[in-house]
């Protein structure tokens, strides 16, 4: 715990108040984010995983994995309805959904990951 080491002045208690002010909406915005976070983190961290070779059009080569894009999809969904999401990235996160699924449906039908 912090100890004064005197008497504040008026100008030091004023930074003091508005500093103090500032950390609490700080403190705020990180629970907010935790929040958010904890509940998306956890899908992903319990999603599918998707592992696909890819080719640069330099002719490098490198193995991707991340989630699997159903489950990216559903994920991207929740999120999309979700009332505690901002508005401009419940919209974005609908985009990326339709973009992926229409992926999926048009080119990937028979590359769904397989659970493990």
């Amino acid at each position: 715990m912090q100890e004064r080491l005197g008497v504040r002045s008026a100008q030091t208690e004023e930074i003091y108040q508005r500093f103090t002010a500032r950390k609490a909406e700080a403190e705020a915005r990180v629970t907010s984010l935790e929040a958010a976070l904890v509940d998306s983190g956890e899908n992903m961290l319990g999603a599918v995983r998707f592992s696909r070779m890819i080719v640069a059009v330099n002719g490098a080569m490198a193995r991707i994995t991340t989630i699997a894009p159903d489950a990216f999809v559903k994920l991207k969904r929740k999120l999309s309805r979700s009332a505690s999401r901002d508005p401009l990235k419940r919209e974005k996160d609908g985009l990326q959904a339709l973009v992926v699924q229409k992926l999926i449906d048009g080119y990937m039908i028979n590359m769904r990951a397989k659970p493990g």
